[in-house]
């Protein structure tokens, strides 16, 4: 379902309310406008062209956060013996470059809220958590139609289970 955005300044989003892993639902919110990537090695490595703005709600509040035109990404991972089951391309380029980009900031972004209408700045960093980012990744996998559902739900293990080896901390 799409519908216009209430703030003047930005464009049509398109919105789908998807359930969260836990019990509350979560809107994931993506701009009409897709991020502008190209790829810079062929099947593993892609490029941001231009500014991007990942926008959600959580709690009846809308967010967003910035990804830099310049920011490199490698897509999903998946280990060579697995790639006949699930290529890289089988998860879209969203859900990794939202994941990548708050794995290469440690969780650490600035985000902004909307406040009745206009965006507002944090102007300090929110620390997003890599279970939280993980979660991310699962919820934007499945808002872009990532099937089938075992698939998406053997990614979204994976990165959690990496996550739980790292102990869920970023790496210094």
């Amino acid at each position: 379902m799409c519908q216009a955005q209430r703030s003047p300044n930005a464009h049509t989003r398109c919105e789908k309310t998807v359930r969260k892993l836990s019990e509350k639902p979560v809107s994931i919110i993506l701009s009409a406008v897709t991020p502008d990537i190209w790829e810079l090695s062929p099947g593993s490595r892609w490029g941001l062209r231009s500014d991007y703005y990942f926008h959600w709600e959580f709690e009846s509040r809308w967010y967003r956060f910035l990804i830099p035109a310049g920011f490199e990404f490698d897509g999903a991972s998946v280990p060579w013996f697995l790639r006949w089951i699930a290529g890289r391309g089988r998860f879209g380029l969203l859900a990794p470059l939202v994941h990548d980009w708050l794995h290469a900031q440690k969780g650490s972004v600035a985000v902004d809220w909307d406040a009745e209408g206009t965006w507002v700045r944090h102007y300090f960093a929110s620390d997003f958590t890599r279970q939280e980012a993980d979660k991310m990744f699962f919820l934007i996998m499945r808002y872009d139609g990532v099937e089938p559902r075992w698939l998406r739900r053997c990614a979204y293990k994976a990165v959690r289970l990496w996550s739980i080896i790292k102990r869920d901390a970023w790496e210094n």
